[in-house]
């Protein structure tokens, strides 16, 4: 599981850098992005959240292979 985040952050490093440079001329213009993922707690912690927070009926579904997830909850 961490290789596939390393990866993937890896990935979105260069390949964002690469599309900022070509898109803006500013290579850190996606920067914030792998930095975002390395601070996300998971989707299984999301869904805790969720509930903690009055939220019924969570579900989460990996996408991905799991690098993504998508919730489902009624409050």
């Amino acid at each position: 599981m961490w290789a596939k985040i390393l990866l993937a952050a890896f990935f979105l490093t260069m390949v964002g850098s690469a599309i900022g440079w070509i898109l803006h001329r500013d290579p850190d213009t996606y920067r914030y992005i792998p930095a975002s993922i390395s601070r996300y707690p998971g989707a299984d912690a999301v869904a805790q959240i969720m509930k903690a927070r009055g939220f019924r009926t969570v579900a989460h579904y990996p996408v991905l292979g799991g690098l993504m997830a998508i919730h489902h909850a009624s409050k």
